[in-house]
């Protein structure tokens, strides 16, 4: 028995076919790249925000473990931010953008973080220095920091008197966060 060419059955896929799928997968990457970009930017605003509670937090232990007054000092500035935590007097030390720390011979930095503007991140304060009791771990004068993203999104960290940090949303639609 023979086979007529139409009782052939063809294996495999058309060009067209190739094309469509071609076209909706590259609609489907358009969609999503602003997206990733999107979540990038607000992991990258919650890390810096979580980091600054992190050394709140170290701050107020080691001046309790050290017995004397622990410092955090916000510096802010067209080149970007940074913050210091230090010990010793609010004016004996600043620190860059870049990461560098200057401190008076009697004052020693325990920590420093920069953000330069190209990062996106700005921090800035309410007050110029917190500083941590060393025997009860309180704070004068209490305040509040916003780590903000140049996209308009804002999380702020609000430290009581207590020297305990809290974190609220102060601008942006980033979820899990409450608002201030």
């Amino acid at each position: 028995m023979r086979k007529t060419s139409s009782s052939i059955r063809q294996a495999g896929v058309t060009l067209v076919e190739a094309a469509a799928v071609l076209g909706i997968a590259s609609v489907m990457v358009g969609v999503a790249v602003p997206a990733l970009g999107d979540l990038r930017d607000t992991r990258l605003l919650e890390a810096a925000t979580a980091q600054l509670r992190t050394d709140i937090h170290h701050a107020r232990s080691t001046a309790v473990a050290m017995g004397q007054t622990v410092r955090l000092h916000v510096h802010d500035e067209p080149a970007g931010s940074c913050y210091v935590v230090h010990t010793g007097m609010a004016g004996d030390c600043s620190c860059q953008p870049s990461g560098t720390t200057l401190c008076t011979a009697s004052a020693q930095p325990l920590r420093s973080v920069g953000h330069a503007q190209a990062s996106g991140i700005a921090i800035r304060s309410n007050a110029g220095s917190l500083a941590f009791d060393a025997f009860q771990g309180t704070v004068t004068p209490t305040g509040s920091l916003t780590v903000a993203h140049v996209r308009g999104d804002r999380l702020r960290v609000v430290v009581n008197v207590m020297g305990r940090a809290r974190t609220c949303r102060a601008a942006g639609t980033l979820h899990g966060h409450p608002a201030c």
